[in-house]
Protein backbone atom coordinates (compact mmCIF):
# COMPACT_ATOMS: atom_id res chain seq x y z
CA UNK A 1 0.00 0.00 0.00
CA UNK A 2 2.82 2.39 0.93
CA UNK A 3 4.59 1.62 -2.34
CA UNK A 4 1.45 2.40 -4.33
CA UNK A 5 0.93 5.72 -2.54
CA UNK A 6 4.57 6.63 -3.13
CA UNK A 7 4.24 5.76 -6.82
CA UNK A 8 1.19 8.00 -7.12
CA UNK A 9 2.95 10.87 -5.38
CA UNK A 10 5.96 10.56 -7.67
CA UNK A 11 3.65 10.91 -10.66
CA UNK A 12 1.90 13.95 -9.29
CA UNK A 13 4.89 15.84 -7.88
CA UNK A 14 6.48 16.96 -11.18
CA UNK A 15 3.32 18.87 -12.01
CA UNK A 16 2.43 19.81 -8.46
CA UNK A 17 5.75 21.60 -8.02
CA UNK A 18 4.56 24.15 -10.55
CA UNK A 19 1.50 25.04 -8.49
CA UNK A 20 0.87 27.84 -6.02
CA UNK A 21 0.12 26.90 -2.43
CA UNK A 22 -3.45 28.14 -2.59
CA UNK A 23 -5.64 26.98 -5.49
CA UNK A 24 -8.41 29.39 -4.54
CA UNK A 25 -6.30 32.53 -4.45
CA UNK A 26 -7.29 35.39 -6.71
CA UNK A 27 -3.73 35.93 -7.95
CA UNK A 28 -1.61 33.40 -9.80
CA UNK A 29 -2.69 30.71 -12.23
CA UNK A 30 -5.96 28.78 -12.14
CA UNK A 31 -5.31 25.31 -10.73
CA UNK A 32 -7.20 22.25 -11.97
CA UNK A 33 -7.02 18.59 -11.00
CA UNK A 34 -7.92 15.82 -13.45
CA UNK A 35 -8.42 12.17 -12.50
CA UNK A 36 -6.39 10.31 -15.09
CA UNK A 37 -6.14 6.63 -15.91
CA UNK A 38 -4.25 3.95 -14.02
CA UNK A 39 -0.48 3.74 -14.00
CA UNK A 40 1.16 3.05 -17.37
CA UNK A 41 0.86 4.39 -20.87
CA UNK A 42 -2.75 5.55 -20.41
CA UNK A 43 -1.68 7.88 -17.61
CA UNK A 44 1.48 8.93 -19.43
CA UNK A 45 -0.51 10.04 -22.48
CA UNK A 46 -2.90 11.99 -20.27
CA UNK A 47 0.04 13.81 -18.69
CA UNK A 48 1.45 14.60 -22.14
CA UNK A 49 -1.91 15.99 -23.29
CA UNK A 50 -2.16 18.10 -20.14
CA UNK A 51 1.34 19.48 -20.73
CA UNK A 52 0.36 20.53 -24.27
CA UNK A 53 -2.76 22.21 -22.85
CA UNK A 54 -0.72 24.13 -20.28
CA UNK A 55 1.75 25.26 -22.95
CA UNK A 56 -1.16 26.82 -24.81
CA UNK A 57 -2.86 28.09 -21.64
CA UNK A 58 -0.12 29.54 -19.40
CA UNK A 59 -2.68 30.91 -16.95
CA UNK A 60 -3.81 27.36 -16.04
CA UNK A 61 -1.92 24.68 -14.14
CA UNK A 62 -3.15 21.08 -13.95
CA UNK A 63 -2.54 18.22 -11.52
CA UNK A 64 -2.96 14.69 -12.91
CA UNK A 65 -4.03 12.14 -10.30
CA UNK A 66 -3.82 8.39 -11.12
CA UNK A 67 -6.87 6.23 -10.43
CA UNK A 68 -7.39 2.47 -9.82
CA UNK A 69 -7.27 0.20 -12.88
CA UNK A 70 -10.73 -1.43 -12.63
CA UNK A 71 -13.97 0.45 -13.24
CA UNK A 72 -15.56 -0.78 -10.02
CA UNK A 73 -12.65 0.45 -7.88
CA UNK A 74 -12.49 3.73 -9.77
CA UNK A 75 -16.19 4.47 -9.28
CA UNK A 76 -15.86 3.82 -5.54
CA UNK A 77 -12.87 6.17 -5.40
CA UNK A 78 -14.81 8.91 -7.21
CA UNK A 79 -17.83 8.53 -4.95
CA UNK A 80 -15.63 8.71 -1.84
CA UNK A 81 -13.83 11.83 -3.08
CA UNK A 82 -17.04 13.57 -4.13
CA UNK A 83 -18.56 12.83 -0.72
CA UNK A 84 -15.56 13.94 1.36
CA UNK A 85 -13.66 16.45 -0.78
CA UNK A 86 -16.03 17.39 -3.60
CA UNK A 87 -14.03 20.32 -4.95
CA UNK A 88 -10.72 18.42 -5.10
CA UNK A 89 -11.43 17.03 -8.59
CA UNK A 90 -12.30 19.28 -11.53
CA UNK A 91 -12.26 16.76 -14.39
CA UNK A 92 -13.12 13.07 -14.10
CA UNK A 93 -12.64 10.25 -16.59
CA UNK A 94 -15.93 8.33 -16.51
CA UNK A 95 -17.05 5.00 -17.94
CA UNK A 96 -19.62 4.83 -20.73
CA UNK A 97 -22.18 3.41 -18.27
CA UNK A 98 -21.79 6.12 -15.64
CA UNK A 99 -23.62 9.18 -17.04
CA UNK A 100 -26.80 8.29 -15.15
CA UNK A 101 -24.83 7.60 -11.96
CA UNK A 102 -22.72 10.76 -12.21
CA UNK A 103 -25.30 13.15 -13.66
CA UNK A 104 -26.01 14.90 -10.36
CA UNK A 105 -22.29 15.61 -9.91
CA UNK A 106 -21.66 17.00 -13.41
CA UNK A 107 -22.03 20.31 -15.20
CA UNK A 108 -23.75 20.49 -18.58
CA UNK A 109 -20.85 20.69 -21.03
CA UNK A 110 -23.11 22.31 -23.62
CA UNK A 111 -22.88 25.48 -21.52
CA UNK A 112 -19.13 25.75 -22.06
CA UNK A 113 -18.09 23.85 -25.22
CA UNK A 114 -18.91 24.96 -28.78
CA UNK A 115 -21.59 22.92 -30.50
CA UNK A 116 -19.30 22.26 -33.49
CA UNK A 117 -16.71 20.69 -31.20
CA UNK A 118 -19.35 18.48 -29.61
CA UNK A 119 -20.95 17.29 -32.83
CA UNK A 120 -17.68 15.93 -34.24
CA UNK A 121 -18.08 12.83 -32.06
CA UNK A 122 -20.10 9.70 -32.83
CA UNK A 123 -23.79 10.58 -32.32
CA UNK A 124 -24.47 7.34 -30.45
CA UNK A 125 -21.87 8.26 -27.83
CA UNK A 126 -23.26 11.78 -27.42
CA UNK A 127 -26.74 10.32 -27.00
CA UNK A 128 -25.41 7.89 -24.39
CA UNK A 129 -23.74 10.75 -22.49
CA UNK A 130 -26.83 12.96 -22.44
CA UNK A 131 -29.07 12.77 -19.37
CA UNK A 132 -32.27 14.84 -19.26
CA UNK A 133 -30.93 17.03 -22.07
CA UNK A 134 -27.60 17.67 -20.29
CA UNK A 135 -24.29 16.53 -21.78
CA UNK A 136 -22.57 14.81 -18.86
CA UNK A 137 -19.36 13.80 -20.61
CA UNK A 138 -17.47 14.46 -23.83
CA UNK A 139 -16.34 11.21 -25.55
CA UNK A 140 -12.60 10.55 -25.26
CA UNK A 141 -11.91 7.04 -26.52
CA UNK A 142 -13.85 3.92 -27.47
CA UNK A 143 -13.23 0.53 -25.91
CA UNK A 144 -14.51 -2.75 -27.33
CA UNK A 145 -13.70 -6.32 -26.31
CA UNK A 146 -12.00 -8.52 -28.89
CA UNK A 147 -10.57 -12.02 -29.07
CA UNK A 148 -6.78 -11.92 -29.03
CA UNK A 149 -5.35 -15.10 -30.55
CA UNK A 150 -1.96 -16.65 -31.24
CA UNK A 151 -1.87 -17.14 -35.00
CA UNK A 152 1.49 -18.94 -34.71
CA UNK A 153 -0.14 -21.61 -32.53
CA UNK A 154 -3.09 -21.93 -34.89
CA UNK A 155 -0.66 -22.77 -37.69
CA UNK A 156 1.30 -25.13 -35.43
CA UNK A 157 -1.84 -27.18 -34.77
CA UNK A 158 -3.01 -27.21 -38.40
CA UNK A 159 -5.59 -24.41 -38.19
CA UNK A 160 -5.63 -21.47 -40.56
CA UNK A 161 -3.81 -18.48 -39.09
CA UNK A 162 -6.62 -16.28 -40.37
CA UNK A 163 -9.47 -18.43 -39.10
CA UNK A 164 -9.95 -17.89 -35.34
CA UNK A 165 -12.91 -19.59 -33.65
CA UNK A 166 -16.30 -18.24 -34.72
CA UNK A 167 -18.37 -20.18 -32.17
CA UNK A 168 -17.96 -20.94 -28.48
CA UNK A 169 -17.82 -24.63 -29.44
CA UNK A 170 -14.90 -23.99 -31.79
CA UNK A 171 -13.16 -21.96 -29.10
CA UNK A 172 -13.49 -24.90 -26.70
CA UNK A 173 -12.20 -27.53 -29.13
CA UNK A 174 -9.31 -25.38 -30.40
CA UNK A 175 -8.34 -24.39 -26.86
CA UNK A 176 -8.29 -28.02 -25.73
CA UNK A 177 -6.18 -29.18 -28.65
CA UNK A 178 -3.60 -26.40 -28.36
CA UNK A 179 -3.48 -26.64 -24.57
CA UNK A 180 -2.91 -30.41 -24.65
CA UNK A 181 -0.24 -30.04 -27.32
CA UNK A 182 1.67 -27.33 -25.48
CA UNK A 183 1.53 -29.19 -22.17
CA UNK A 184 2.82 -32.35 -23.83
CA UNK A 185 5.92 -30.32 -24.67
CA UNK A 186 6.48 -29.42 -21.03
CA UNK A 187 4.53 -26.15 -20.69
CA UNK A 188 2.43 -27.20 -17.71
CA UNK A 189 1.13 -23.67 -17.05
CA UNK A 190 -0.28 -23.22 -20.56
CA UNK A 191 -4.03 -22.57 -20.92
CA UNK A 192 -6.39 -22.38 -23.86
CA UNK A 193 -8.47 -19.32 -22.94
CA UNK A 194 -8.20 -16.49 -20.40
CA UNK A 195 -10.89 -13.94 -19.53
CA UNK A 196 -12.28 -11.89 -16.61
CA UNK A 197 -14.29 -13.72 -13.93
CA UNK A 198 -13.87 -11.61 -10.79
CA UNK A 199 -17.07 -10.30 -9.19
CA UNK A 200 -16.90 -6.76 -10.62
CA UNK A 201 -17.98 -4.73 -13.65
CA UNK A 202 -15.66 -6.67 -15.94
CA UNK A 203 -17.69 -9.82 -15.28
CA UNK A 204 -20.89 -7.99 -16.18
CA UNK A 205 -19.34 -7.25 -19.59
CA UNK A 206 -18.16 -10.84 -20.15
CA UNK A 207 -21.44 -12.34 -18.97
CA UNK A 208 -23.56 -10.04 -21.12
CA UNK A 209 -21.52 -11.10 -24.16
CA UNK A 210 -22.08 -14.78 -23.32
CA UNK A 211 -25.79 -14.19 -22.73
CA UNK A 212 -26.53 -11.97 -25.70
CA UNK A 213 -24.47 -14.01 -28.17
CA UNK A 214 -26.47 -17.07 -27.09
CA UNK A 215 -29.83 -15.43 -27.80
CA UNK A 216 -30.54 -14.76 -24.12
CA UNK A 217 -31.22 -11.03 -24.46
CA UNK A 218 -29.99 -8.26 -22.18
CA UNK A 219 -30.05 -7.84 -18.40
CA UNK A 220 -33.11 -5.56 -18.52
CA UNK A 221 -35.49 -4.76 -21.37
CA UNK A 222 -36.25 -1.22 -22.53
CA UNK A 223 -38.93 -0.86 -19.83
CA UNK A 224 -36.53 -1.91 -17.08
CA UNK A 225 -37.89 -5.43 -16.60
CA UNK A 226 -35.34 -8.18 -15.83
CA UNK A 227 -34.82 -10.57 -18.75
CA UNK A 228 -32.01 -12.81 -17.49
CA UNK A 229 -34.09 -15.76 -16.28
CA UNK A 230 -34.21 -17.77 -19.51
CA UNK A 231 -32.79 -21.03 -20.87
CA UNK A 232 -30.31 -19.40 -23.25
CA UNK A 233 -28.77 -17.32 -20.46
CA UNK A 234 -28.59 -20.33 -18.13
CA UNK A 235 -26.88 -22.37 -20.85
CA UNK A 236 -24.42 -19.54 -21.57
CA UNK A 237 -23.35 -19.20 -17.94
CA UNK A 238 -23.19 -22.97 -17.49
CA UNK A 239 -20.92 -23.16 -20.53
CA UNK A 240 -18.57 -20.52 -19.09
CA UNK A 241 -18.52 -22.36 -15.76
CA UNK A 242 -17.35 -25.50 -17.57
CA UNK A 243 -14.27 -23.66 -18.87
CA UNK A 244 -12.89 -23.08 -15.37
CA UNK A 245 -9.99 -25.48 -14.68
CA UNK A 246 -10.62 -27.13 -18.09
CA UNK A 247 -9.37 -24.60 -20.66
CA UNK A 248 -9.08 -21.64 -18.26
CA UNK A 249 -7.09 -21.35 -15.00
CA UNK A 250 -9.01 -22.17 -11.80
CA UNK A 251 -8.15 -18.60 -10.72
CA UNK A 252 -10.18 -17.22 -13.65
CA UNK A 253 -13.06 -16.54 -11.25
CA UNK A 254 -10.78 -13.93 -9.64
CA UNK A 255 -9.26 -12.50 -12.84
CA UNK A 256 -9.42 -8.88 -13.93
CA UNK A 257 -8.22 -7.61 -17.31
CA UNK A 258 -4.65 -7.33 -16.04
CA UNK A 259 -4.70 -10.81 -14.49
CA UNK A 260 -5.80 -12.40 -17.76
CA UNK A 261 -3.28 -10.21 -19.55
CA UNK A 262 -0.44 -11.41 -17.32
CA UNK A 263 -1.03 -15.02 -18.44
CA UNK A 264 -1.26 -13.89 -22.06
CA UNK A 265 1.88 -11.76 -21.95
CA UNK A 266 3.86 -14.70 -20.57
CA UNK A 267 2.86 -16.61 -23.69
CA UNK A 268 0.80 -19.06 -21.61
CA UNK A 269 -2.55 -18.76 -23.41
CA UNK A 270 -3.81 -19.38 -26.95
CA UNK A 271 -6.81 -17.05 -26.70
CA UNK A 272 -7.72 -14.05 -24.54
CA UNK A 273 -10.81 -11.91 -24.21
CA UNK A 274 -9.77 -8.34 -23.45
CA UNK A 275 -10.45 -4.75 -24.48
CA UNK A 276 -8.92 -2.94 -27.41
CA UNK A 277 -7.46 -0.55 -24.82
CA UNK A 278 -5.45 -3.44 -23.39
CA UNK A 279 -3.44 -3.43 -26.61
CA UNK A 280 -3.13 0.33 -26.19
CA UNK A 281 -1.85 0.02 -22.63
CA UNK A 282 0.63 -2.82 -23.22
CA UNK A 283 1.51 -2.57 -26.95
CA UNK A 284 2.50 -6.27 -26.58
CA UNK A 285 6.08 -5.71 -27.64
CA UNK A 286 8.76 -8.38 -27.62
CA UNK A 287 7.75 -12.05 -27.64
CA UNK A 288 4.16 -11.48 -28.72
CA UNK A 289 4.68 -8.56 -31.08
CA UNK A 290 4.39 -10.65 -34.26
CA UNK A 291 2.55 -13.68 -32.90
CA UNK A 292 -0.99 -12.47 -32.28
CA UNK A 293 -4.00 -11.07 -34.09
CA UNK A 294 -7.42 -9.87 -32.98
CA UNK A 295 -10.87 -11.01 -34.04
CA UNK A 296 -14.50 -10.59 -33.08
CA UNK A 297 -15.71 -12.60 -30.10
CA UNK A 298 -17.39 -15.96 -30.76
CA UNK A 299 -21.11 -16.73 -30.44
CA UNK A 300 -23.22 -19.88 -30.24
CA UNK A 301 -23.78 -20.23 -33.98
CA UNK A 302 -21.13 -17.87 -35.31
CA UNK A 303 -23.67 -15.30 -36.51
CA UNK A 304 -24.24 -13.17 -33.41
CA UNK A 305 -20.83 -11.87 -32.36
CA UNK A 306 -21.40 -9.54 -29.45
CA UNK A 307 -19.12 -6.94 -27.92
CA UNK A 308 -20.10 -4.92 -24.86
CA UNK A 309 -19.66 -1.26 -25.74
CA UNK A 310 -17.10 0.39 -23.53
CA UNK A 311 -15.20 3.62 -23.54
CA UNK A 312 -14.37 6.67 -21.48
CA UNK A 313 -15.66 10.22 -21.35
CA UNK A 314 -14.40 13.41 -19.73
CA UNK A 315 -16.72 15.07 -17.22
CA UNK A 316 -16.48 18.37 -15.35
CA UNK A 317 -17.51 18.24 -11.71
CA UNK A 318 -20.23 20.66 -10.61
CA UNK A 319 -18.07 21.29 -7.53
CA UNK A 320 -15.19 22.67 -9.58
CA UNK A 321 -14.20 26.22 -8.66
CA UNK A 322 -13.24 26.79 -12.32
CA UNK A 323 -15.83 25.00 -14.52
CA UNK A 324 -15.12 27.13 -17.57
CA UNK A 325 -11.39 26.40 -17.54
CA UNK A 326 -12.08 22.74 -16.72
CA UNK A 327 -14.40 22.49 -19.73
CA UNK A 328 -11.70 24.09 -21.86
CA UNK A 329 -9.31 21.35 -20.72
CA UNK A 330 -11.91 18.69 -21.59
CA UNK A 331 -12.48 20.15 -25.05
CA UNK A 332 -8.73 20.27 -25.66
CA UNK A 333 -8.04 16.68 -24.60
CA UNK A 334 -10.97 15.32 -26.62
CA UNK A 335 -10.34 17.34 -29.77
CA UNK A 336 -9.38 15.75 -33.08
CA UNK A 337 -5.63 16.45 -33.01
CA UNK A 338 -5.28 15.07 -29.47
CA UNK A 339 -7.27 11.94 -30.26
CA UNK A 340 -5.19 11.46 -33.40
CA UNK A 341 -2.01 11.65 -31.32
CA UNK A 342 -3.36 9.20 -28.74
CA UNK A 343 -4.40 6.80 -31.50
CA UNK A 344 -1.03 6.86 -33.27
CA UNK A 345 1.12 6.89 -30.14
CA UNK A 346 -0.98 4.76 -27.83
CA UNK A 347 -3.51 2.91 -30.06
CA UNK A 348 -6.56 4.37 -28.27
CA UNK A 349 -9.59 4.14 -30.55
CA UNK A 350 -10.97 7.63 -31.31
CA UNK A 351 -14.54 8.86 -30.86
CA UNK A 352 -14.40 11.14 -33.93
CA UNK A 353 -15.50 9.41 -37.18
CA UNK A 354 -13.17 11.40 -39.46
CA UNK A 355 -10.13 9.82 -37.77
CA UNK A 356 -11.21 6.39 -39.01
CA UNK A 357 -10.20 7.52 -42.49
CA UNK A 358 -6.80 8.87 -41.43
CA UNK A 359 -4.01 6.67 -42.95
CA UNK A 360 -1.62 7.21 -40.03
CA UNK A 361 -4.29 6.23 -37.51
CA UNK A 362 -5.27 3.15 -39.50
CA UNK A 363 -1.63 2.04 -39.68
CA UNK A 364 -1.25 2.32 -35.91
CA UNK A 365 -4.38 0.38 -34.95
CA UNK A 366 -4.63 -3.13 -36.46
CA UNK A 367 -8.28 -3.50 -35.45
CA UNK A 368 -9.52 0.01 -36.23
CA UNK A 369 -11.04 -0.78 -39.63
CA UNK A 370 -13.58 -3.11 -37.98
CA UNK A 371 -14.45 -0.95 -34.96
CA UNK A 372 -17.19 1.03 -36.71
CA UNK A 373 -18.88 -2.27 -37.65
CA UNK A 374 -18.37 -3.65 -34.16
CA UNK A 375 -19.96 -0.52 -32.70
CA UNK A 376 -23.11 -1.17 -34.72
CA UNK A 377 -23.23 -4.74 -33.39
CA UNK A 378 -22.26 -3.83 -29.82
CA UNK A 379 -24.63 -4.47 -26.96
CA UNK A 380 -25.23 -1.70 -24.45
CA UNK A 381 -25.36 -2.42 -20.77
CA UNK A 382 -28.73 -1.21 -19.38
CA UNK A 383 -27.33 2.03 -18.00
CA UNK A 384 -29.89 4.27 -19.69
CA UNK A 385 -32.98 2.50 -18.35
CA UNK A 386 -31.53 1.95 -14.85
CA UNK A 387 -30.00 5.43 -14.54
CA UNK A 388 -28.56 6.10 -11.09
CA UNK A 389 -29.39 2.49 -10.12
CA UNK A 390 -27.11 0.97 -12.75
CA UNK A 391 -24.39 0.12 -10.24
CA UNK A 392 -26.88 -1.87 -8.14
CA UNK A 393 -28.24 -3.62 -11.23
CA UNK A 394 -24.79 -4.56 -12.43
CA UNK A 395 -23.74 -5.82 -9.01
CA UNK A 396 -26.82 -8.05 -8.70
CA UNK A 397 -26.03 -9.46 -12.15
CA UNK A 398 -22.31 -10.08 -11.65
CA UNK A 399 -22.91 -11.62 -8.21
CA UNK A 400 -25.34 -14.14 -9.73
CA UNK A 401 -23.01 -15.02 -12.59
CA UNK A 402 -20.04 -15.30 -10.24
CA UNK A 403 -21.99 -17.75 -8.07
CA UNK A 404 -22.72 -19.84 -11.17
CA UNK A 405 -19.04 -19.85 -12.10
CA UNK A 406 -18.40 -21.12 -8.56
CA UNK A 407 -20.82 -24.02 -9.02
CA UNK A 408 -24.34 -22.71 -8.27
CA UNK A 409 -27.13 -24.17 -10.38
CA UNK A 410 -27.82 -21.63 -13.18
CA UNK A 411 -31.63 -21.74 -13.30
CA UNK A 412 -32.06 -21.43 -9.55
CA UNK A 413 -29.52 -18.61 -9.24
CA UNK A 414 -30.99 -16.66 -12.16
CA UNK A 415 -34.47 -16.88 -10.65
CA UNK A 416 -33.07 -15.35 -7.45
CA UNK A 417 -31.28 -12.62 -9.43
CA UNK A 418 -34.46 -11.83 -11.35
CA UNK A 419 -36.28 -11.23 -8.07
CA UNK A 420 -33.53 -8.96 -6.78
CA UNK A 421 -33.41 -6.96 -10.02
CA UNK A 422 -37.18 -6.42 -9.82
CA UNK A 423 -36.81 -5.09 -6.28
CA UNK A 424 -34.07 -2.67 -7.38
CA UNK A 425 -36.03 -1.35 -10.32
CA UNK A 426 -39.33 -1.03 -8.41
CA UNK A 427 -37.90 1.21 -5.66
Amino acid sequence: MRKRVLAELLLILPLACLLPVCSGCSSGPVVLTIAGGSLGQELDLTVQGVERFMARNPSVRVNVVPMPPTTTERLKRYQKILAEEPSSLDVLQIDVVWPGIMAQQAVDLKRYIDEDDIEKHFPALLENNTVAGRLIGLPWFIDLPVLYYRHDLLRKYDYSADAPPMTWGELLSMSKRIQEGERSEGREEFWGYVWQGKAYEGLTCNALEWQYSSGGGNILDEQGNPTINNRQAADAFGRASSWVAAISPPESIHFTEDDAGAVWLRGDAAFMRNWTSYFARTRMDGFLSRRFKVARLPSVKGDRSTATLGGWQLMVSKHSRHPREAARLVAFLARESEQRSRAITGSFAPTIPSLYRDPAVLDSLPFLASIETMMKEAVMRPAAVSGARYDEVSQAYWEAVHDILNGSEPKTRLAEAEKKLKEIMQR
